[in-house]
């Protein structure tokens, strides 16, 4: 799979445990943060140990961009490339995360289950949870 794809896939993966978790309260992502590694330059670009642009940060920019333009989250305020606040779940964004997908069992959500699979380091297996969310996204 793309690279970019599973960066996608795993920062999703994060954003939608963090509001999941926390909601209805609305909270603020730093990309730096977000990406684990980087430091900013004079700039305010993220750039790696050699001063070169991560290119890691610039995928979680535009998911968080993506995400809100799809209508999952609301984002209050942003600072291109650098951070986001007043971030919070949308109507769509909670409801497909408190779906029920059928191949896990009933009495779980799967804003439950990605929040567990980060906690035990599992990014996979969150991935696979916020894939299934976003194609149950599309009959909303």
């Amino acid at each position: 799979m793309c690279q970019n794809i599973e960066l996608f896939d795993e920062y999703t993966a994060k954003v939608f445990a963090l509001l999941y978790s926390t909601f209805p309260v609305k909270q603020s992502i730093e990309i730096i943060d977000f990406v684990g590694k980087g430091a900013f330059d004079d700039f305010g670009v993220i750039v790696n140990a050699k001063n070169e642009p991560l290119p890691e940060a610039k995928v979680a920019w535009h998911t968080l961009i993506w995400l809100k333009e799809a209508d999952f989250i609301s984002i209050g305020r942003e600072h291109a490339y650098t951070d986001v606040s007043d971030v919070t779940l949308t109507i769509k964004g909670l409801e497909v995360l408190k779906a029920r997908p059928e191949s896990i069992q009933p009495a779980k959500r799967i804003g439950n289950e990605v929040i567990g699979a980060l906690k035990v380091g599992n990014v996979e297996a969150a991935k696979e949870l916020v894939r299934q969310a976003i194609k149950l996204s599309v009959g909303l």
